[in-house]
């Protein structure tokens, strides 16, 4: 219970520290805050999950990859964790979906500005890399290594419930929830913390890829919504039409038909 303790004042510890990080950044001078771009405000909120328990480890003197679980693991367990994936996404797609139905959207918005003002290797490092690393090593590294010395099941889905709560809007803690408890999984399946990193920057980095490959039906869609509207249908097969072309659009609707 000790060892549960501490990692439950670890996630008190960073879940503050991220915050009042957001907080310092939205007291700064209006001429400031607007001229900081976007990728540098994401990389902050990044590096401030991983700093606490960075410095936890240094503080109890135990080594960072002993203390998350970095260990090597099979070639053939990324072959399973892309298959878990491509299980999953549809499960994520319908949460999101549900909870799109009572609150916006919260990473569109963050997504459209990186779109418009940065390139896609620095993209799929803030938006993927940075949150890959700094998640897993807090989530599934020191609280779900933790936990599970209690309880595998309390590690699991405490690691999951805290994961999605720190998201801090109802419209990703659904599926984050749900990922939550597919990467614990992933992480006992395999005894190693390089799984769910692997997963969780495939999910993130599909996404980021999507939306840049989307970049020229986004800019229609603003210039289109500035003169007579977009309906969605149009937006959703404007998208898989510049995604697969025409031949291919009838087979991606019935894959997700499917």
């Amino acid at each position: 219970m000790k060892n549960v303790f501490k990692a439950h004042m670890l996630l008190v510890i960073t879940t503050a520290v991220f915050f009042v990080t957001g907080v310092i950044v939205s007291l700064l001078p209006a001429e400031v805050r607007i001229n900081l771009p976007v990728w540098f405000v994401m990389s902050i909120g990044s590096l401030a999950i991983l700093l606490p328990p960075l410095i936890y480890c240094l503080i109890k003197r135990i080594s960072p990859a002993a203390a998350v679980g970095l260990r090597k693991t099979r070639p053939i367990n990324f072959l399973m964790a892309v298959l878990v994936l491509i299980c999953a996404y549809p499960v994520v797609t319908v949460l999101n979906f549900i909870s799109m139905l009572f609150v916006e959207n919260a990473v569109q918005d963050t997504m459209m500005s990186l779109l418009f003002t940065t390139n896609l290797p620095v993209m799929l490092l803030v938006m993927a890399v940075l949150p890959a690393v700094s998640e897993e090593f807090l989530f599934r590294g020191i609280l779900y290594n933790t936990y599970r010395k209690t309880s595998p099941i309390l590690g699991v889905f405490l690691s999951a419930l805290f994961f999605a709560l720190l998201h801090g809007n109802f419209n990703q803690i659904p599926y984050a929830l749900f990922l939550g408890i597919v990467l614990a999984l992933m992480m006992e399946a395999t005894g190693s913390i390089v799984i769910p990193m692997f997963m969780h920057f495939l999910m993130n980095g599909s996404s980021v890829l999507i939306s840049y490959m989307m970049k020229p039906v986004f800019f229609k869609e603003q210039v289109m919504n500035g003169l007579n509207g977009f309906s969605e249908l149009e937006n959703m097969l404007e998208m898989l039409n510049a995604m697969v072309g025409p031949k291919g659009l009838t087979m991606v609707i019935a894959i997700y038909a499917f």
